[in-house]
């Protein structure tokens, strides 16, 4: 690791600066988690037997659109600390950090669209590592997104880099980052009267329009009024990465990536930085 200081390089300054937005999102939208707005609504259309109960996950309040500018920023300089590295890496005032989406590394047969698409990458990735250490280009090929496999529907994929930078772009050149909620550790429980008759569900994510209980009631059917479920979780900001597998927790992504960066990539990187003359 570099022994050099580079606490005011404009990486860093940019890295602490899109942590500075990330307290100030999370200051935000702490108050408006407090005020619990989530719910567990009956779900009538889905039943096809009066005797089998399903409710949903229902959002009561979405988040303040304004948050959509903080997520801005914080992606906005989070971007550019990768840009100002890459920058003192090759000595190039114009260079950039480079996220190569796909180089065909998992597809035996291209069809001539896709290889013309995969030798644009390439190109593309070679020319952002230009004039960089040999040892800083490999970091930084080891991040690229082309390295994790295709995905499936079950197991889609989620590469955390890209997403933000896509997200970057949508932000500077499209609209405001689109901000669903979803809800986080999420517990649910059924009672009937004053007895607890199913024993709960658990969920790591829901997005809002998920089923967040299931019921079978065998015998007696109850009134409705008399049936609660509770539930419980910790709100949280959501973005749609693959279309058809629900939301994604976006804060989480997004403190990953300021994590490793700053702790990790950052200080691998910088001990190939050439010094100044």
């Amino acid at each position: 690791m570099s022994t050099r200081d580079f606490s005011r390089a404009g990486w860093r300054l940019k890295l602490a600066r899109a942590e500075h937005h990330v307290k100030e999102l999370e200051g935000e939208f702490g108050r408006y988690a407090s005020r619990h707005p989530y719910r567990a609504v009956r779900l009538h259309d889905s039943d096809t037997d009066e005797r089998h109960w399903k409710w949903k996950l229902e959002i009561t309040e979405q988040p303040d659109r304004a948050l959509a500018l903080v997520i801005g920023d914080v992606l906005t300089n989070f971007r550019a600390s990768l840009d100002h590295i890459a920058c003192a890496l090759s000595g190039r005032e114009k260079a950039w950090f480079p996220l190569v989406a796909d180089i065909g590394k998992f597809n035996r047969n291209p069809t001539p669209k896709q290889a013309k698409e995969y030798e644009e990458g390439r190109i593309s990735f070679a020319k952002a590592v230009k004039r960089m250490a040999p040892e800083a280009a490999a970091i930084i090929e080891k991040l690229q997104p082309y390295n994790l496999a295709p995905f499936d529907w079950e197991t889609p994929q989620i590469h955390t880099l890209l997403t933000l930078n896509r997200l970057v772009q949508i932000d500077k050149h499209r609209s405001l980052i689109p901000i669903a909620t979803g809800l986080m550790r999420a517990r649910s429980f059924v009672v009937v009267e004053t007895k607890l008759v199913e024993p709960g569900w658990y969920a790591d994510f829901h997005d809002e329009g998920a089923v967040v209980a299931d019921m079978n009631f065998p015998h007696r059917i109850p009134s409705q009024t008399k049936v609660k479920v509770h539930l419980s979780g910790t709100p949280r900001i959501a973005i749609k990465v693959v279309e058809g597998y629900g939301k994604n927790d976006l804060m989480e992504m997004i403190r990953y990536a300021l994590r490793v960066f700053g702790t990790d990539v950052f200080p691998r990187l910088e001990q190939f930085i050439p010094k100044r003359r």
